[in-house]
């Protein structure tokens, strides 16, 4: 037995350990952690039980450990009072006055933007998007898309800070009155591409984020009651291109694969996936027809023409020999196809129609639209944000114009473009978190600018 002699003794100050509380506490120790010679021959194991004291969270507790919260910041974001329009302009406009006013319209009646407008008739909502120079286009804008009935543009702007966790502004923009109908943030999703469904709801991609505890899906907005109303589980990666019917149907393709993935949305609100479209040599492009009877998709060596009532590949068409990889495609309905590379790829777009790929203009930014005047579309060049309109059966160039030249000047690359009819335009998103509209004067002879956001303080 260990023990401590009983003649010593301790003084610090002026207290003093006596010898017999000397002894009493070498005994108490002894017997706490050495117990007597003969049970540590026959126990080799301490008298009191070994205890294990997890510092840390239990599993449990982390898994119920409440979700990150986004950051969301609405610095960008201002809600202001509606001034009377009783200071009607006295006197007579100017003919150039006259056209530009032009690009306000009436909302139809049963139009998207018209029910949704009466939510801001007492208030003007101004946005100007969130600037990101360490985001591949230069601000936090993930996606745009212009409504079937082409009276709303949806924007998708990312909230949160980096690293995260995100959520997602739904920007609602009137392409009539050309106002703001709806900011609405979500923090419960990170939506990342939309499209719009006939029924005037948007269909979102969403990311899964393991600092949110989500995964990655399919929601459904309805912008009338500013709330996701489903969510719908995915099981596969996705890859760069969401697209739809403008009905009930989604689809969505796998990144690097020749496989598309069709989803049908059911009376509950939730999507189903009824099956897959597959032996593509790659990720698809797609477009749809004026007409909307036709889908159509290009992959790097057929065009496919989808649609009729058995919702199937009704046509393959062999593309030239070389072509490049396809990042977008117009289809011209004279039964010819404008192609476009990928940005900065320094290729130039191909006008495609039976056998025959004509390159067209300069290095093509992959982007083509429409045209606001008969029988035209517009082909999108990299090159100082240059558009060429250009006539569909004889491909002459009808004008060339620099976006950024036309004044009031701007420095940023379009990064969203829509063809308004009804506007007799072109709206605008650039990287500098401008948007604008483009349309021609009265001669047709060039194109004028009118800028519609306005900087927040």
């Amino acid at each position: 037995m260990i023990s401590f002699s009983s003649t010593s003794s301790f003084s610090r100050g002026k207290g003093k350990f006596l010898p017999g509380a000397v002894f009493l506490s070498s005994l108490l120790f002894s017997l706490c952690f050495c117990g007597t010679a003969e049970e540590g021959e026959e126990k080799k194991k301490p008298l009191l039980p070994v205890l294990n004291i997890d510092l840390g969270k239990s599993r449990k507790a982390m898994e119920e450990q409440a979700p990150e919260k986004v950051v969301i910041d609405r610095s960008n974001i201002a809600v202001l009072e509606r001034a009377d329009k009783n200071d009607k302009a006295a006197g007579k406009q100017t003919k150039t006055a006259v056209h530009r006013m032009m690009r306000w319209t009436k909302r139809p009646k049963n139009s998207l933007a018209a029910k949704l407008a009466p939510a801001v008739k007492a208030v003007k909502i101004h946005w100007f998007p969130r600037l990101d120079s360490s985001y591949a286009n230069g601000t936090d804008v993930e996606d745009g898309k212009l409504s079937p009935d082409r009276s709303v543009i949806a924007f998708l702007e990312k909230l949160g800070n980096a690293p995260g966790p995100y959520g997602t502004r739904i920007v609602l923009y009137d392409t009539h009155a050309w106002e703001i109908l709806q900011a609405q943030d979500l923090e419960e999703v990170y939506a990342k591409k939309c499209v719009w469904l006939d029924s005037g709801k948007l269909a979102l991609f969403c990311s899964g984020q393991k600092s949110r505890k989500t995964r990655d899906s399919i929601a459904l907005y309805d912008p009338l009651k500013r709330r996701i109303i489903s969510r719908t589980p995915i099981g596969f990666s996705v890859g760069k291109t969401m697209f739809s019917d403008e009905k009930d149907t989604i689809f969505l393709t796998e990144p690097g694969a020749g496989k598309i993935h069709r989803f049908r949305l059911e009376n509950d609100g939730t999507f189903r996936e009824t099956d897959s479209l597959e032996d593509f040599s790659g990720e698809t492009a797609f477009a749809a027809s004026n007409d909307g009877k036709n889908l159509y998709f290009c992959d790097e060596k057929f065009s496919y023409v989808y649609g009729g009532s058995d919702e199937k590949i009704a046509e393959k068409i062999r593309l030239p020999e070389g072509v490049f990889k396809i990042h977008a495609l117009l289809p011209l309905n004279t039964g010819a196809f404008l192609l476009l590379p990928e940005y900065a790829s320094g290729l130039r777009a191909l006008y495609f129609k039976g056998d025959r790929a004509i390159p067209l203009g300069n290095p093509s930014s992959g982007m083509a639209l429409p045209g606001i005047m008969k029988d035209s579309f517009f082909a999108g060049f990299s090159k100082g944000c240059e558009f060429g309109v250009y006539h569909k059966k004889t491909l002459e160039q009808l004008n060339l114009f620099s976006a950024n030249n036309i004044r009031p000047r701007t420095q940023g690359t379009v990064l969203f473009a829509f063809s308004i009819p009804h506007a007799g335009a072109v709206a605008v998103l650039d990287s500098q978190g401008i948007v604008y509209l483009l349309y021609p004067n009265r001669s047709n002879k060039r194109y004028l600018k009118e800028v519609l956001t306005k900087k927040l303080q």
